[in-house]
């Protein structure tokens, strides 16, 4: 059973970001989890501890997963890229997310692999039309 997303709660996140040159640098983040009836929250901030740092920040709203259903909706507000929308999918222990902006420019894919309850290896690029933007490998860990 999935603990992100479905539980409610404080997850840190540190790995790599790699920009749109291939250059790699140290990220570090939390992001929130939180219920409503209606819907779920993912609030997240990640710093890229590079030269200069940057804040990437995301606030997803998610459909919960209906019952027996493998996948669901979501949309977010990202200050850099606009207004996104996308699924999240439940394929064994990974949960996928594909997603594109508003105006169809950004898409990209990321997935979460559950090592346990309380970690997650998360792995995702991002694309503008076909040119790679940026990508990230970090681990979830849960507060």
């Amino acid at each position: 059973m999935h603990t992100f997303l479905f539980q409610e709660g404080e997850w840190e996140a540190e790995g790599t970001y790699w920009n749109e040159f291939g250059d790699p640098s140290p990220v570090k983040g939390k992001t929130m989890i939180t219920h409503t009836r209606e819907q779920w929250h993912n609030q997240g901030t990640m710093r890229v501890l590079g030269s200069p740092p940057v804040t990437l920040h995301n606030d997803y709203t998610i459909l919960p997963f209906p019952e027996d259903e493998l996948q669901t909706q979501w949309t977010s507000k990202n200050p850099a890229l606009g207004d996104l929308h996308g699924q999240f999918l439940l394929v064994g222990d990974t949960i996928v997310s594909t997603y594109s902006s508003a105006d169809q420019r950004y898409h990209g894919t990321e997935f979460l692999l559950q090592v346990d309850a309380r970690h997650y290896e998360n792995r995702g690029v991002l694309m503008v039309g076909e040119r790679l933007l940026s990508a990230w490998q970090v681990q979830l860990q849960r507060r």
